[in-house]
């Protein structure tokens, strides 16, 4: 459940926290201190002074909501990989079938829009043995 950064424009007097009075005006900074999702706990409630904690738990949180939005590296290649698949799964299944009507032509049977429309495959016309 992270927010988009672009969803809300930056406050020309920058961010204040109720609870500490402190006043962020670097975007970055305020999302450090009040956190990435609505309902986490501004830094001054978890650990006053403690910025390197705070930092670690907010990196921490980040972590969780991509792993919860299924959005993380390994799902992003996961996702990548049955692409990859099904691409390769309808691109063998067509080279089957190609090889299976090119065995069928050599056998001297024609599919049946061949049979239906000959002046459309001029080069499987010449002879019919259905």
């Amino acid at each position: 459940m992270t927010t988009n950064h672009d969803t809300y424009e930056a406050p020309t007097h920058g961010w204040t926290c109720f609870h500490c009075g402190e006043t962020f005006t670097i975007l970055s900074l305020a999302r450090n201190h009040f956190g990435w999702t609505i309902d986490a706990e501004p830094a001054c409630r978890i650990a006053q002074g403690e910025r390197k904690l705070v930092g670690h738990i907010r990196y921490l949180e980040d972590q969780i909501a991509r792993y919860l939005d299924e959005d993380g590296p390994k799902d992003r290649e996961m996702h990548a990989m049955r692409a990859r698949h099904a691409v390769e799964l309808r691109e063998a299944e067509e080279k089957g079938f190609a090889r299976g009507v090119a065995d069928m032509r050599s056998h001297g049977w024609r599919l049946d829009e061949e049979r239906e429309r000959p002046d459309l495959y001029p080069a499987h016309a010449a002879a019919e043995v259905n």
